[in-house]
């Protein structure tokens, strides 16, 4: 019935033209996709959410709910109402009279400056009990003029003077030199011998020449001699002396020690560093205090601590950068502002819907629906018109604009060729053969597969003794995605030109890795160039020889004359096949229910004659989907 319905509407001439078809849905695509770009700016899905809100309920009583609302009733009316509190409060106003002081920005420049923190020191410092000491204090009073008039007091003492007489004299120095000399050693060594018992008895005994001659006398004058000797004399005499003896009492005593230390403390020059030092302090103390007096009489600062002195500065002090100063702040800019008034008379006028989001959200639906966008949107999407294109999504293409076959999406040899051998064949009962990149040419966007006539070896495959060279006088080509894409269920379509010479094919098939199962989308003949085969093979029984099939004869046109389009549509329900999107066959068939890869060929199927080759089959795209919103099994 479908066939019979092909060939009637190709007779009649109401068949539908490649060129119409594919401009159709080429327009009804556009048309779809600027549906979709409009419904991405989100507006008809604004105007769904109006339409919802404004025809409801809530929406009826919202609008009377505003119309009867109060200003009492509102947040601007509750700020309002805090903005009076706050001004009326003592605090608050005492800020704001206090910033507002004439001497405000001066206040604020001395309280931030060098000048009030130097003033605070000089302050501080002249009201302390240091200042206050070193005021009152007198250098008579210092422990260093103590120790001067100690110095002077011990000074005054005949002892010392005499000590100091003795120790700065010259018989001072002499008997110095002349306590540790050997001469005052020698003497006496010979006085202890002349008052020696021995000495005295001899002498006694001896005359005196007698005693002149012997060694005792000589030290007897000797003895007698040293005890003339000036210094000898001066050293005994000093001795001998009172003053000496004063001197060996205050020698090494305490009241020596003591004066020595004051003596060098005052001439030193520590006595008058520390007189200086005084001297300085004291000064530089009374200039502070000068200094402090000259600024606290400068009116500058008197009108300082005058206002520093205010109750309205503890509440500046309490209020500057706090919150409430600054809720005060927002408060009086909000009530001064043109929002509140027009909200106030807003909010005392009747008509207050009109100032209302929810009239907004009114003036923007009542816009939307008089949109020519809004009403050409919702006919369409309510229509049928895009039913056949929301079925399907796009997984694969190519148009084959590029100078060469792209090598991710097409190989040129069997997928078992490129696998096992990564290399061409064809099968052993075929007389042409695959060639890798000969037998292909793309011109104005149009792939040619070309059968030709030329002898070549190459390899052949027999399944009963595997692959084996063998001369081939026909070359040919194909196209297929077994390292691209295997899909399990789709629209699997392409645009092409069946150029038609006796004996040479043109195929579009698909497999899932053998000969069989094996759809063909169609499959022409050069000998009958008003028909196409249609349909299926596949095995009875997993691994039997016996082969069931499908295949259906499409007749009605010259399909060599011009380009025409192939589709084939497999559901899990059936598998649809059309040209030129007009149904010609379907199947209900369970065999196909694997992932499957298309393939694009032409070859010799007879005797072929020479003069009409070399021949082409022409593809300008290629085209597969997916059921849309639906996982399918599918490898890319």
């Amino acid at each position: 019935m479908l066939k019979l319905r092909f060939r009637l509407k190709a007779k009649t001439g109401f068949l539908p033209g490649t060129t119409k078809v594919e401009e159709r849905e080429n327009r009804i695509r556009k048309e779809y996709e600027k549906l979709l770009e409009y419904e991405q700016t989100g507006e008809p899905a604004r105007f769904m959410e109006l339409d919802e809100l404004i025809n409801s309920r809530e929406f009826r009583e919202k609008k009377k709910e505003i119309n009867n609302r109060k200003f009492s009733d509102t947040e601007a009316y509750d700020k309002l109402m805090a903005y009076r509190e706050l001004k009326k409060s003592k605090p608050v106003a005492g800020y704001f009279r206090f910033i507002s002081n004439p001497f405000f920005g001066n206040f604020t420049k001395i309280e931030a400056s060098d000048d009030i923190k130097k003033f605070q020191e000089l302050e501080q410092y002249v009201q302390s009990g240091e200042f206050r000491r070193i005021k009152k204090m007198k250098f008579e009073d210092t422990e260093a003029y103590e120790k001067f008039k100690e110095y002077k007091k011990i000074k005054k003492s005949p002892d010392i003077n005499d000590y100091f007489t003795i120790r700065s004299s010259q018989d001072f120095d002499d008997f110095r030199e002349t306590e540790n000399s050997e001469k005052l050693a020698g003497f006496r060594e010979l006085e202890m011998f002349i008052n020696s018992s021995d000495f005295q008895a001899k002498k006694k005994v001896m005359s005196a020449s007698e005693f002149k001659q012997t060694e005792d006398n000589r030290k007897y004058e000797e003895y007698i001699h040293l005890k003339k000797d000036p210094k000898i004399k001066a050293y005994f005499k000093l001795v001998s002396s009172k003053a000496f003896a004063n001197y060996k009492i205050l020698a090494d005593s305490a009241e020596i020690k003591e004066y020595e230390k004051l003596e060098k403390f005052i001439t030193s020059g520590d006595y008058e560093a520390e007189k200086n030092k005084f001297e300085i302090e004291k000064a530089a103390a009374l200039h502070k205090e000068k200094e402090y007096k000259n600024l606290k009489k400068s009116s500058k600062y008197k009108k300082y601590f005058k206002l520093k002195e205010s109750k309205d500065y503890e509440y500046y002090r309490q209020l500057d950068n706090s919150d409430k100063i600054k809720e005060f702040l927002e408060l009086e800019k909000y009530v001064q502002s043109d929002e509140f008034k027009e909200l106030e008379k807003h909010m005392k006028s009747r008509d207050k819907f009109k100032k209302s989001p929810e009239y907004q959200q009114l003036v923007e639906y009542e816009q939307l629906k008089k949109s020519r966008k809004i009403k050409w949107y919702f006919k369409l999407k309510e229509s049928s018109k895009f039913d056949e294109i929301k079925k399907w999504e796009l997984v694969f293409s190519d148009n084959f604009n590029s100078t060469g076959l792209n090598p991710e999406k097409w190989l040129t040899t069997y997928f078992w060729g490129k696998n096992l051998l990564n290399d061409s064949y064809s099968l052993a009962s075929d007389p042409h053969y695959f060639t890798v990149d000969k037998n292909f040419e793309i011109k104005n966007g149009i792939l040619k597969l070309y059968t030709k006539k030329e002898k070549v070896t190459g390899k052949a495959w027999d399944p009963s003794i595997g692959f084996f060279q063998k001369d081939f006088d026909f070359t040919s080509a194909m196209i297929n995605t077994g390292e691209s894409l295997w899909q399990k269920y789709g629209a699997f379509e392409a645009k092409v030109k069946l150029n038609a010479s006796p004996s040479v094919y043109h195929a579009f098939w698909m497999v899932q890795g053998k000969m069989v199962p094996h759809l063909n989308v169609f499959r022409f003949s050069g000998d009958k160039s008003k028909q196409v085969n249609m349909g299926g093979f596949w095995q009875e029984k997993p691994g039997s020889d016996n082969l069931k099939n499908s295949e259906s004869v499409i007749k009605g046109v010259d399909f060599s004359k011009g380009f025409y389009i192939f589709r084939l549509e497999w559901t899990p329900d059936e598998i649809i096949w059309k040209i030129n999107n007009m149904i010609v066959k379907k199947e209900r068939i369970s065999a196909f229910s694997e992932p499957m890869y298309m393939i694009l060929s032409s070859g010799i199927t007879g005797n072929a004659i020479e003069n009409n080759l070399p021949v082409s089959f022409d593809i300008d795209w290629i085209k597969v989907y997916k059921p849309a919103g639906r996982l399918v099994d599918s490898e890319n």
